[in-house]
């Protein structure tokens, strides 16, 4: 018997393995396998099954699963994902059934015979160890042992197929609504779901800001039905969430993007509320969407999703227009009064904090109210140059610009992770003359540190936000505060500021790329819609003004952000995909970037091509852009992506 064996690498071909005659009459399809390869064991599934026998093949280790963990239609969803992004069906299937999935672990034995009775009441994984895996493999083929589970006590079996359900059910919304609208939306459609016994699944962006929210909201309104699925929290507490809604009805699960895959009893509704936060795109082996595969997965089950936000992204809102979506309007964004501030000069560590910013910040601290300030960057500075020799710090490992971290004295490198001692100087000349710009919240909380001494200032970003929302929940409601933050503070609905100051939100328009206009309209959309304050200050250097009410019409920022973007061809009008080499040195990337423009050009697409773009620092840097479906270049894609060196990213967010 051959088993041909998907693995969690970059390489879309599966590897053949055979089957030791004692695993044989455990191995199916999309089961997981442990396997010999290159040296080491890895864990990949099985994707067909042949008679024979082929002399040279390696034996696979073990079979992991007693039957798969995912059902038909989640392998519907992870082929349709693997065609769409381009991507290996084994990367895919390890999003699906992650390897932290503590399964064995919370399965509990029940015997049907006295001659297994010492194996009553232990876990699975247990027996396992005691016995042999197969041992135990074979008592449950032979039906002389049931599983159970430790939370739900219901029988672990493979996922039954659930009965068809109308095609008109499987609906999917836009809702368009300020956050209490949408909350109430999300209730009234939720307490319908589980009194009919059914489970919903909930997307949200991240655990430690809305997730919580949403969680203490939630468990309120349906006491002991709400569950969070995720990363974010301890184990039991996740596969108590896993076996609840893989066997039973009634619940409501809660969870990021860790959710795509999760089997669901009787799913009866797919929420994902702010669909435009960059916090759903995956990173795990490949880059994707978790609202595209959320919504993907509505088609396949036949179950309705909504998707809930004050302002959609622009592939949604589209959507909505041309009636593939239906849209409901449920309470616009509140409008708070709107004060532009214009500044002579951007904010810089060279001199002090300008006297606009100061006076916003003085008046509220006067009034004992609490003021929010946002800004684009976490670091005290995102730009560091030498007056004399006029050169930028840059990370003497990939090249890329280094920023400063004051708290932990380090210049650190965002491209490739790397930190490195600031040593108050200049790498090449020497100089102690730096110049620190494109300052960020780390320079402003210590710059306000020294201007009101008395105050709490709290540091929002995403790595201090599970920290400083635990100090902003001690806060007296009567006393002044600073809180200042990065796009996390649009996350932060249980804070209720009288003033939010946007220092350098305009500066997003050169950082960007194409979605750079969008992404101003999401934030300032959301801070508004979060944060709920009286009086918003837009504080924009004189020379970067950007028309404000262009970003405060709803209606024709879509209609004019939708336009530009179809005269030029950008999504949502046409796919991209973006194809990176990253080489030591020029001559191994020549030769990489030469198979790659052969594949392409043999398959015909080279007038699909836009760039390529080569950079050369430390390392030899080359990307090209093509443009169209991902069935016109599956194809090419998948041989290119074979290649040693060679990254390739379906729809990136900066281009």
């Amino acid at each position: 018997m051959i088993l041909n064996v998907a693995l969690p690498i970059p390489v879309a071909k599966a590897f053949s393995y055979s089957v030791p005659d004692p695993w044989a009459p455990f191995v199916q399809p999309f089961l997981r396998v442990k396997v010999p390869f290159r040296n080491r064991i890895m864990t990949g599934f099985i994707l067909g099954i042949e008679e024979g026998n082929k002399p040279g093949l390696k034996e696979i280790v073990e079979v992991v699963d007693l039957f798969p963990l995912i059902d038909a239609r989640l392998v519907d969803l992870a082929k349709w994902v693997s065609h769409y992004y381009v991507a290996p069906i084994g990367l895919v299937l390890k999003n699906a059934v992650l390897p932290s999935l503590q399964v064995e672990k919370h399965l509990i034995i029940a015997t049907n015979t006295d001659s297994l009775a010492d194996l009553n009441g232990i876990n699975f994984k247990k027996a396992c160890a005691m016995l042999g895996r197969r041992v135990v493999f074979s008592y449950f083929r032979d039906g002389l042992l049931e599983l159970h589970d430790a939370f739900s006590g219901s029988s672990f079996s493979p996922i039954a197929d659930p009965p068809p359900v109308p095609r008109e059910l499987s609906e999917q919304t836009l809702l368009v609504g300020n956050i209490e609208t949408r909350l109430a939306f999300y209730e009234e459609s939720i307490a319908d779901r589980l009194a009919a016994g059914e489970n919903v699944l909930m997307l949200v962006p991240d655990y430690h800001t809305i997730g919580q929210y949403f969680l203490r909201r939630f468990s309120e309104k349906f006491p002991g039905k709400v569950l969070w699925y995720g990363s974010a929290v301890k184990p039991g507490r996740r596969m108590e969430a896993y076996f609840k809604a893989r066997n039973g009805g009634g619940s409501l699960v809660l969870g990021s993007k860790g959710c795509l895959f999760l089997p669901v009893h009787r799913m009866g509704l797919t929420i994902v509320d702010r669909p435009e936060e960059d916090d759903y795109r995956g990173e795990e082996g490949f880059r994707f969407d978790a609202v595209v595969i959320a919504t993907k997965r509505g088609e396949i089950e036949h179950v309705p999703v909504v998707l809930g936000s004050i302002s959609p992204p622009m592939d949604v809102f589209k959507r909505g227009a041309e009636g593939s979506l239906v849209v409901l309007r449920r309470g616009s964004l509140k409008r708070p009064a709107f004060n532009e501030i214009l500044m002579d000069k951007a904010i810089s560590s060279s001199g002090t904090l300008p006297e606009e910013l100061v006076g916003i910040v003085t008046n509220a601290v006067a009034k004992n109210e609490k003021i929010a300030i946002y800004t684009p960057r976490k670091d005290y500075s995102s730009y560091l140059r030498c007056f004399d020799c006029k050169n930028l710090l840059v990370c003497p490992v990939c090249g890329g610009p280094l920023v400063y971290r004051r708290h932990s004295n380090v210049l650190a490198c965002p491209a490739c992770g790397k930190a490195f001692p600031y040593k108050e100087r200049c790498p090449v000349c020497g100089s102690r003359l730096i110049n620190f710009s494109h300052v960020g919240v780390e320079y402003l909380e210590d710059k306000l540190a020294q201007l009101f001494p008395d105050i709490p200032i709290l540091k929002i970003t995403g790595e201090t936000v599970d920290r400083e929302v635990k100090r902003m929940n001690a806060l007296s409601d009567e006393s002044a505060a600073i809180v200042i933050g990065t796009q996390t503070l649009s996350k932060l609905y249980a804070f209720r500021p009288h003033t939010l100051a946007m220092i350098e939100w305009e500066g997003l328009l050169r950082i960007g790329g194409y979605r750079a206009a969008e992404r101003m309209f999401h934030i300032l959309s959301n801070l508004v819609d979060a944060l709920d304050p009286e009086d918003v200050f837009v504080c924009m250097a004189r020379k970067r003004k950007v028309n404000l009410t262009d970003f405060l019409d709803f209606d024709s920022f879509y209609r004019n952000e939708l336009e530009k973007r179809r005269l030029v061809l950008f999504p949502p009008y046409i796919r991209i995909f973006l194809v990176e080499v990253e080489r030591e040195n020029e001559a191994d990337g020549s030769r990489l970037v030469e198979k790659i423009e052969n594949v392409v050009k043999n398959h015909g697409l080279s007038d699909h091509i836009t760039g390529p773009l080569v950079q050369k620092r430390k390392k030899y840097r080359w990307r090209m852009i093509l443009k169209g479906d991902s069935d016109l270049f599956y194809q090419s894609l998948s041989v290119i992506s074979g290649l040693p060196g060679v990254r390739i990213e379906a729809d990136p967010i900066s281009i």
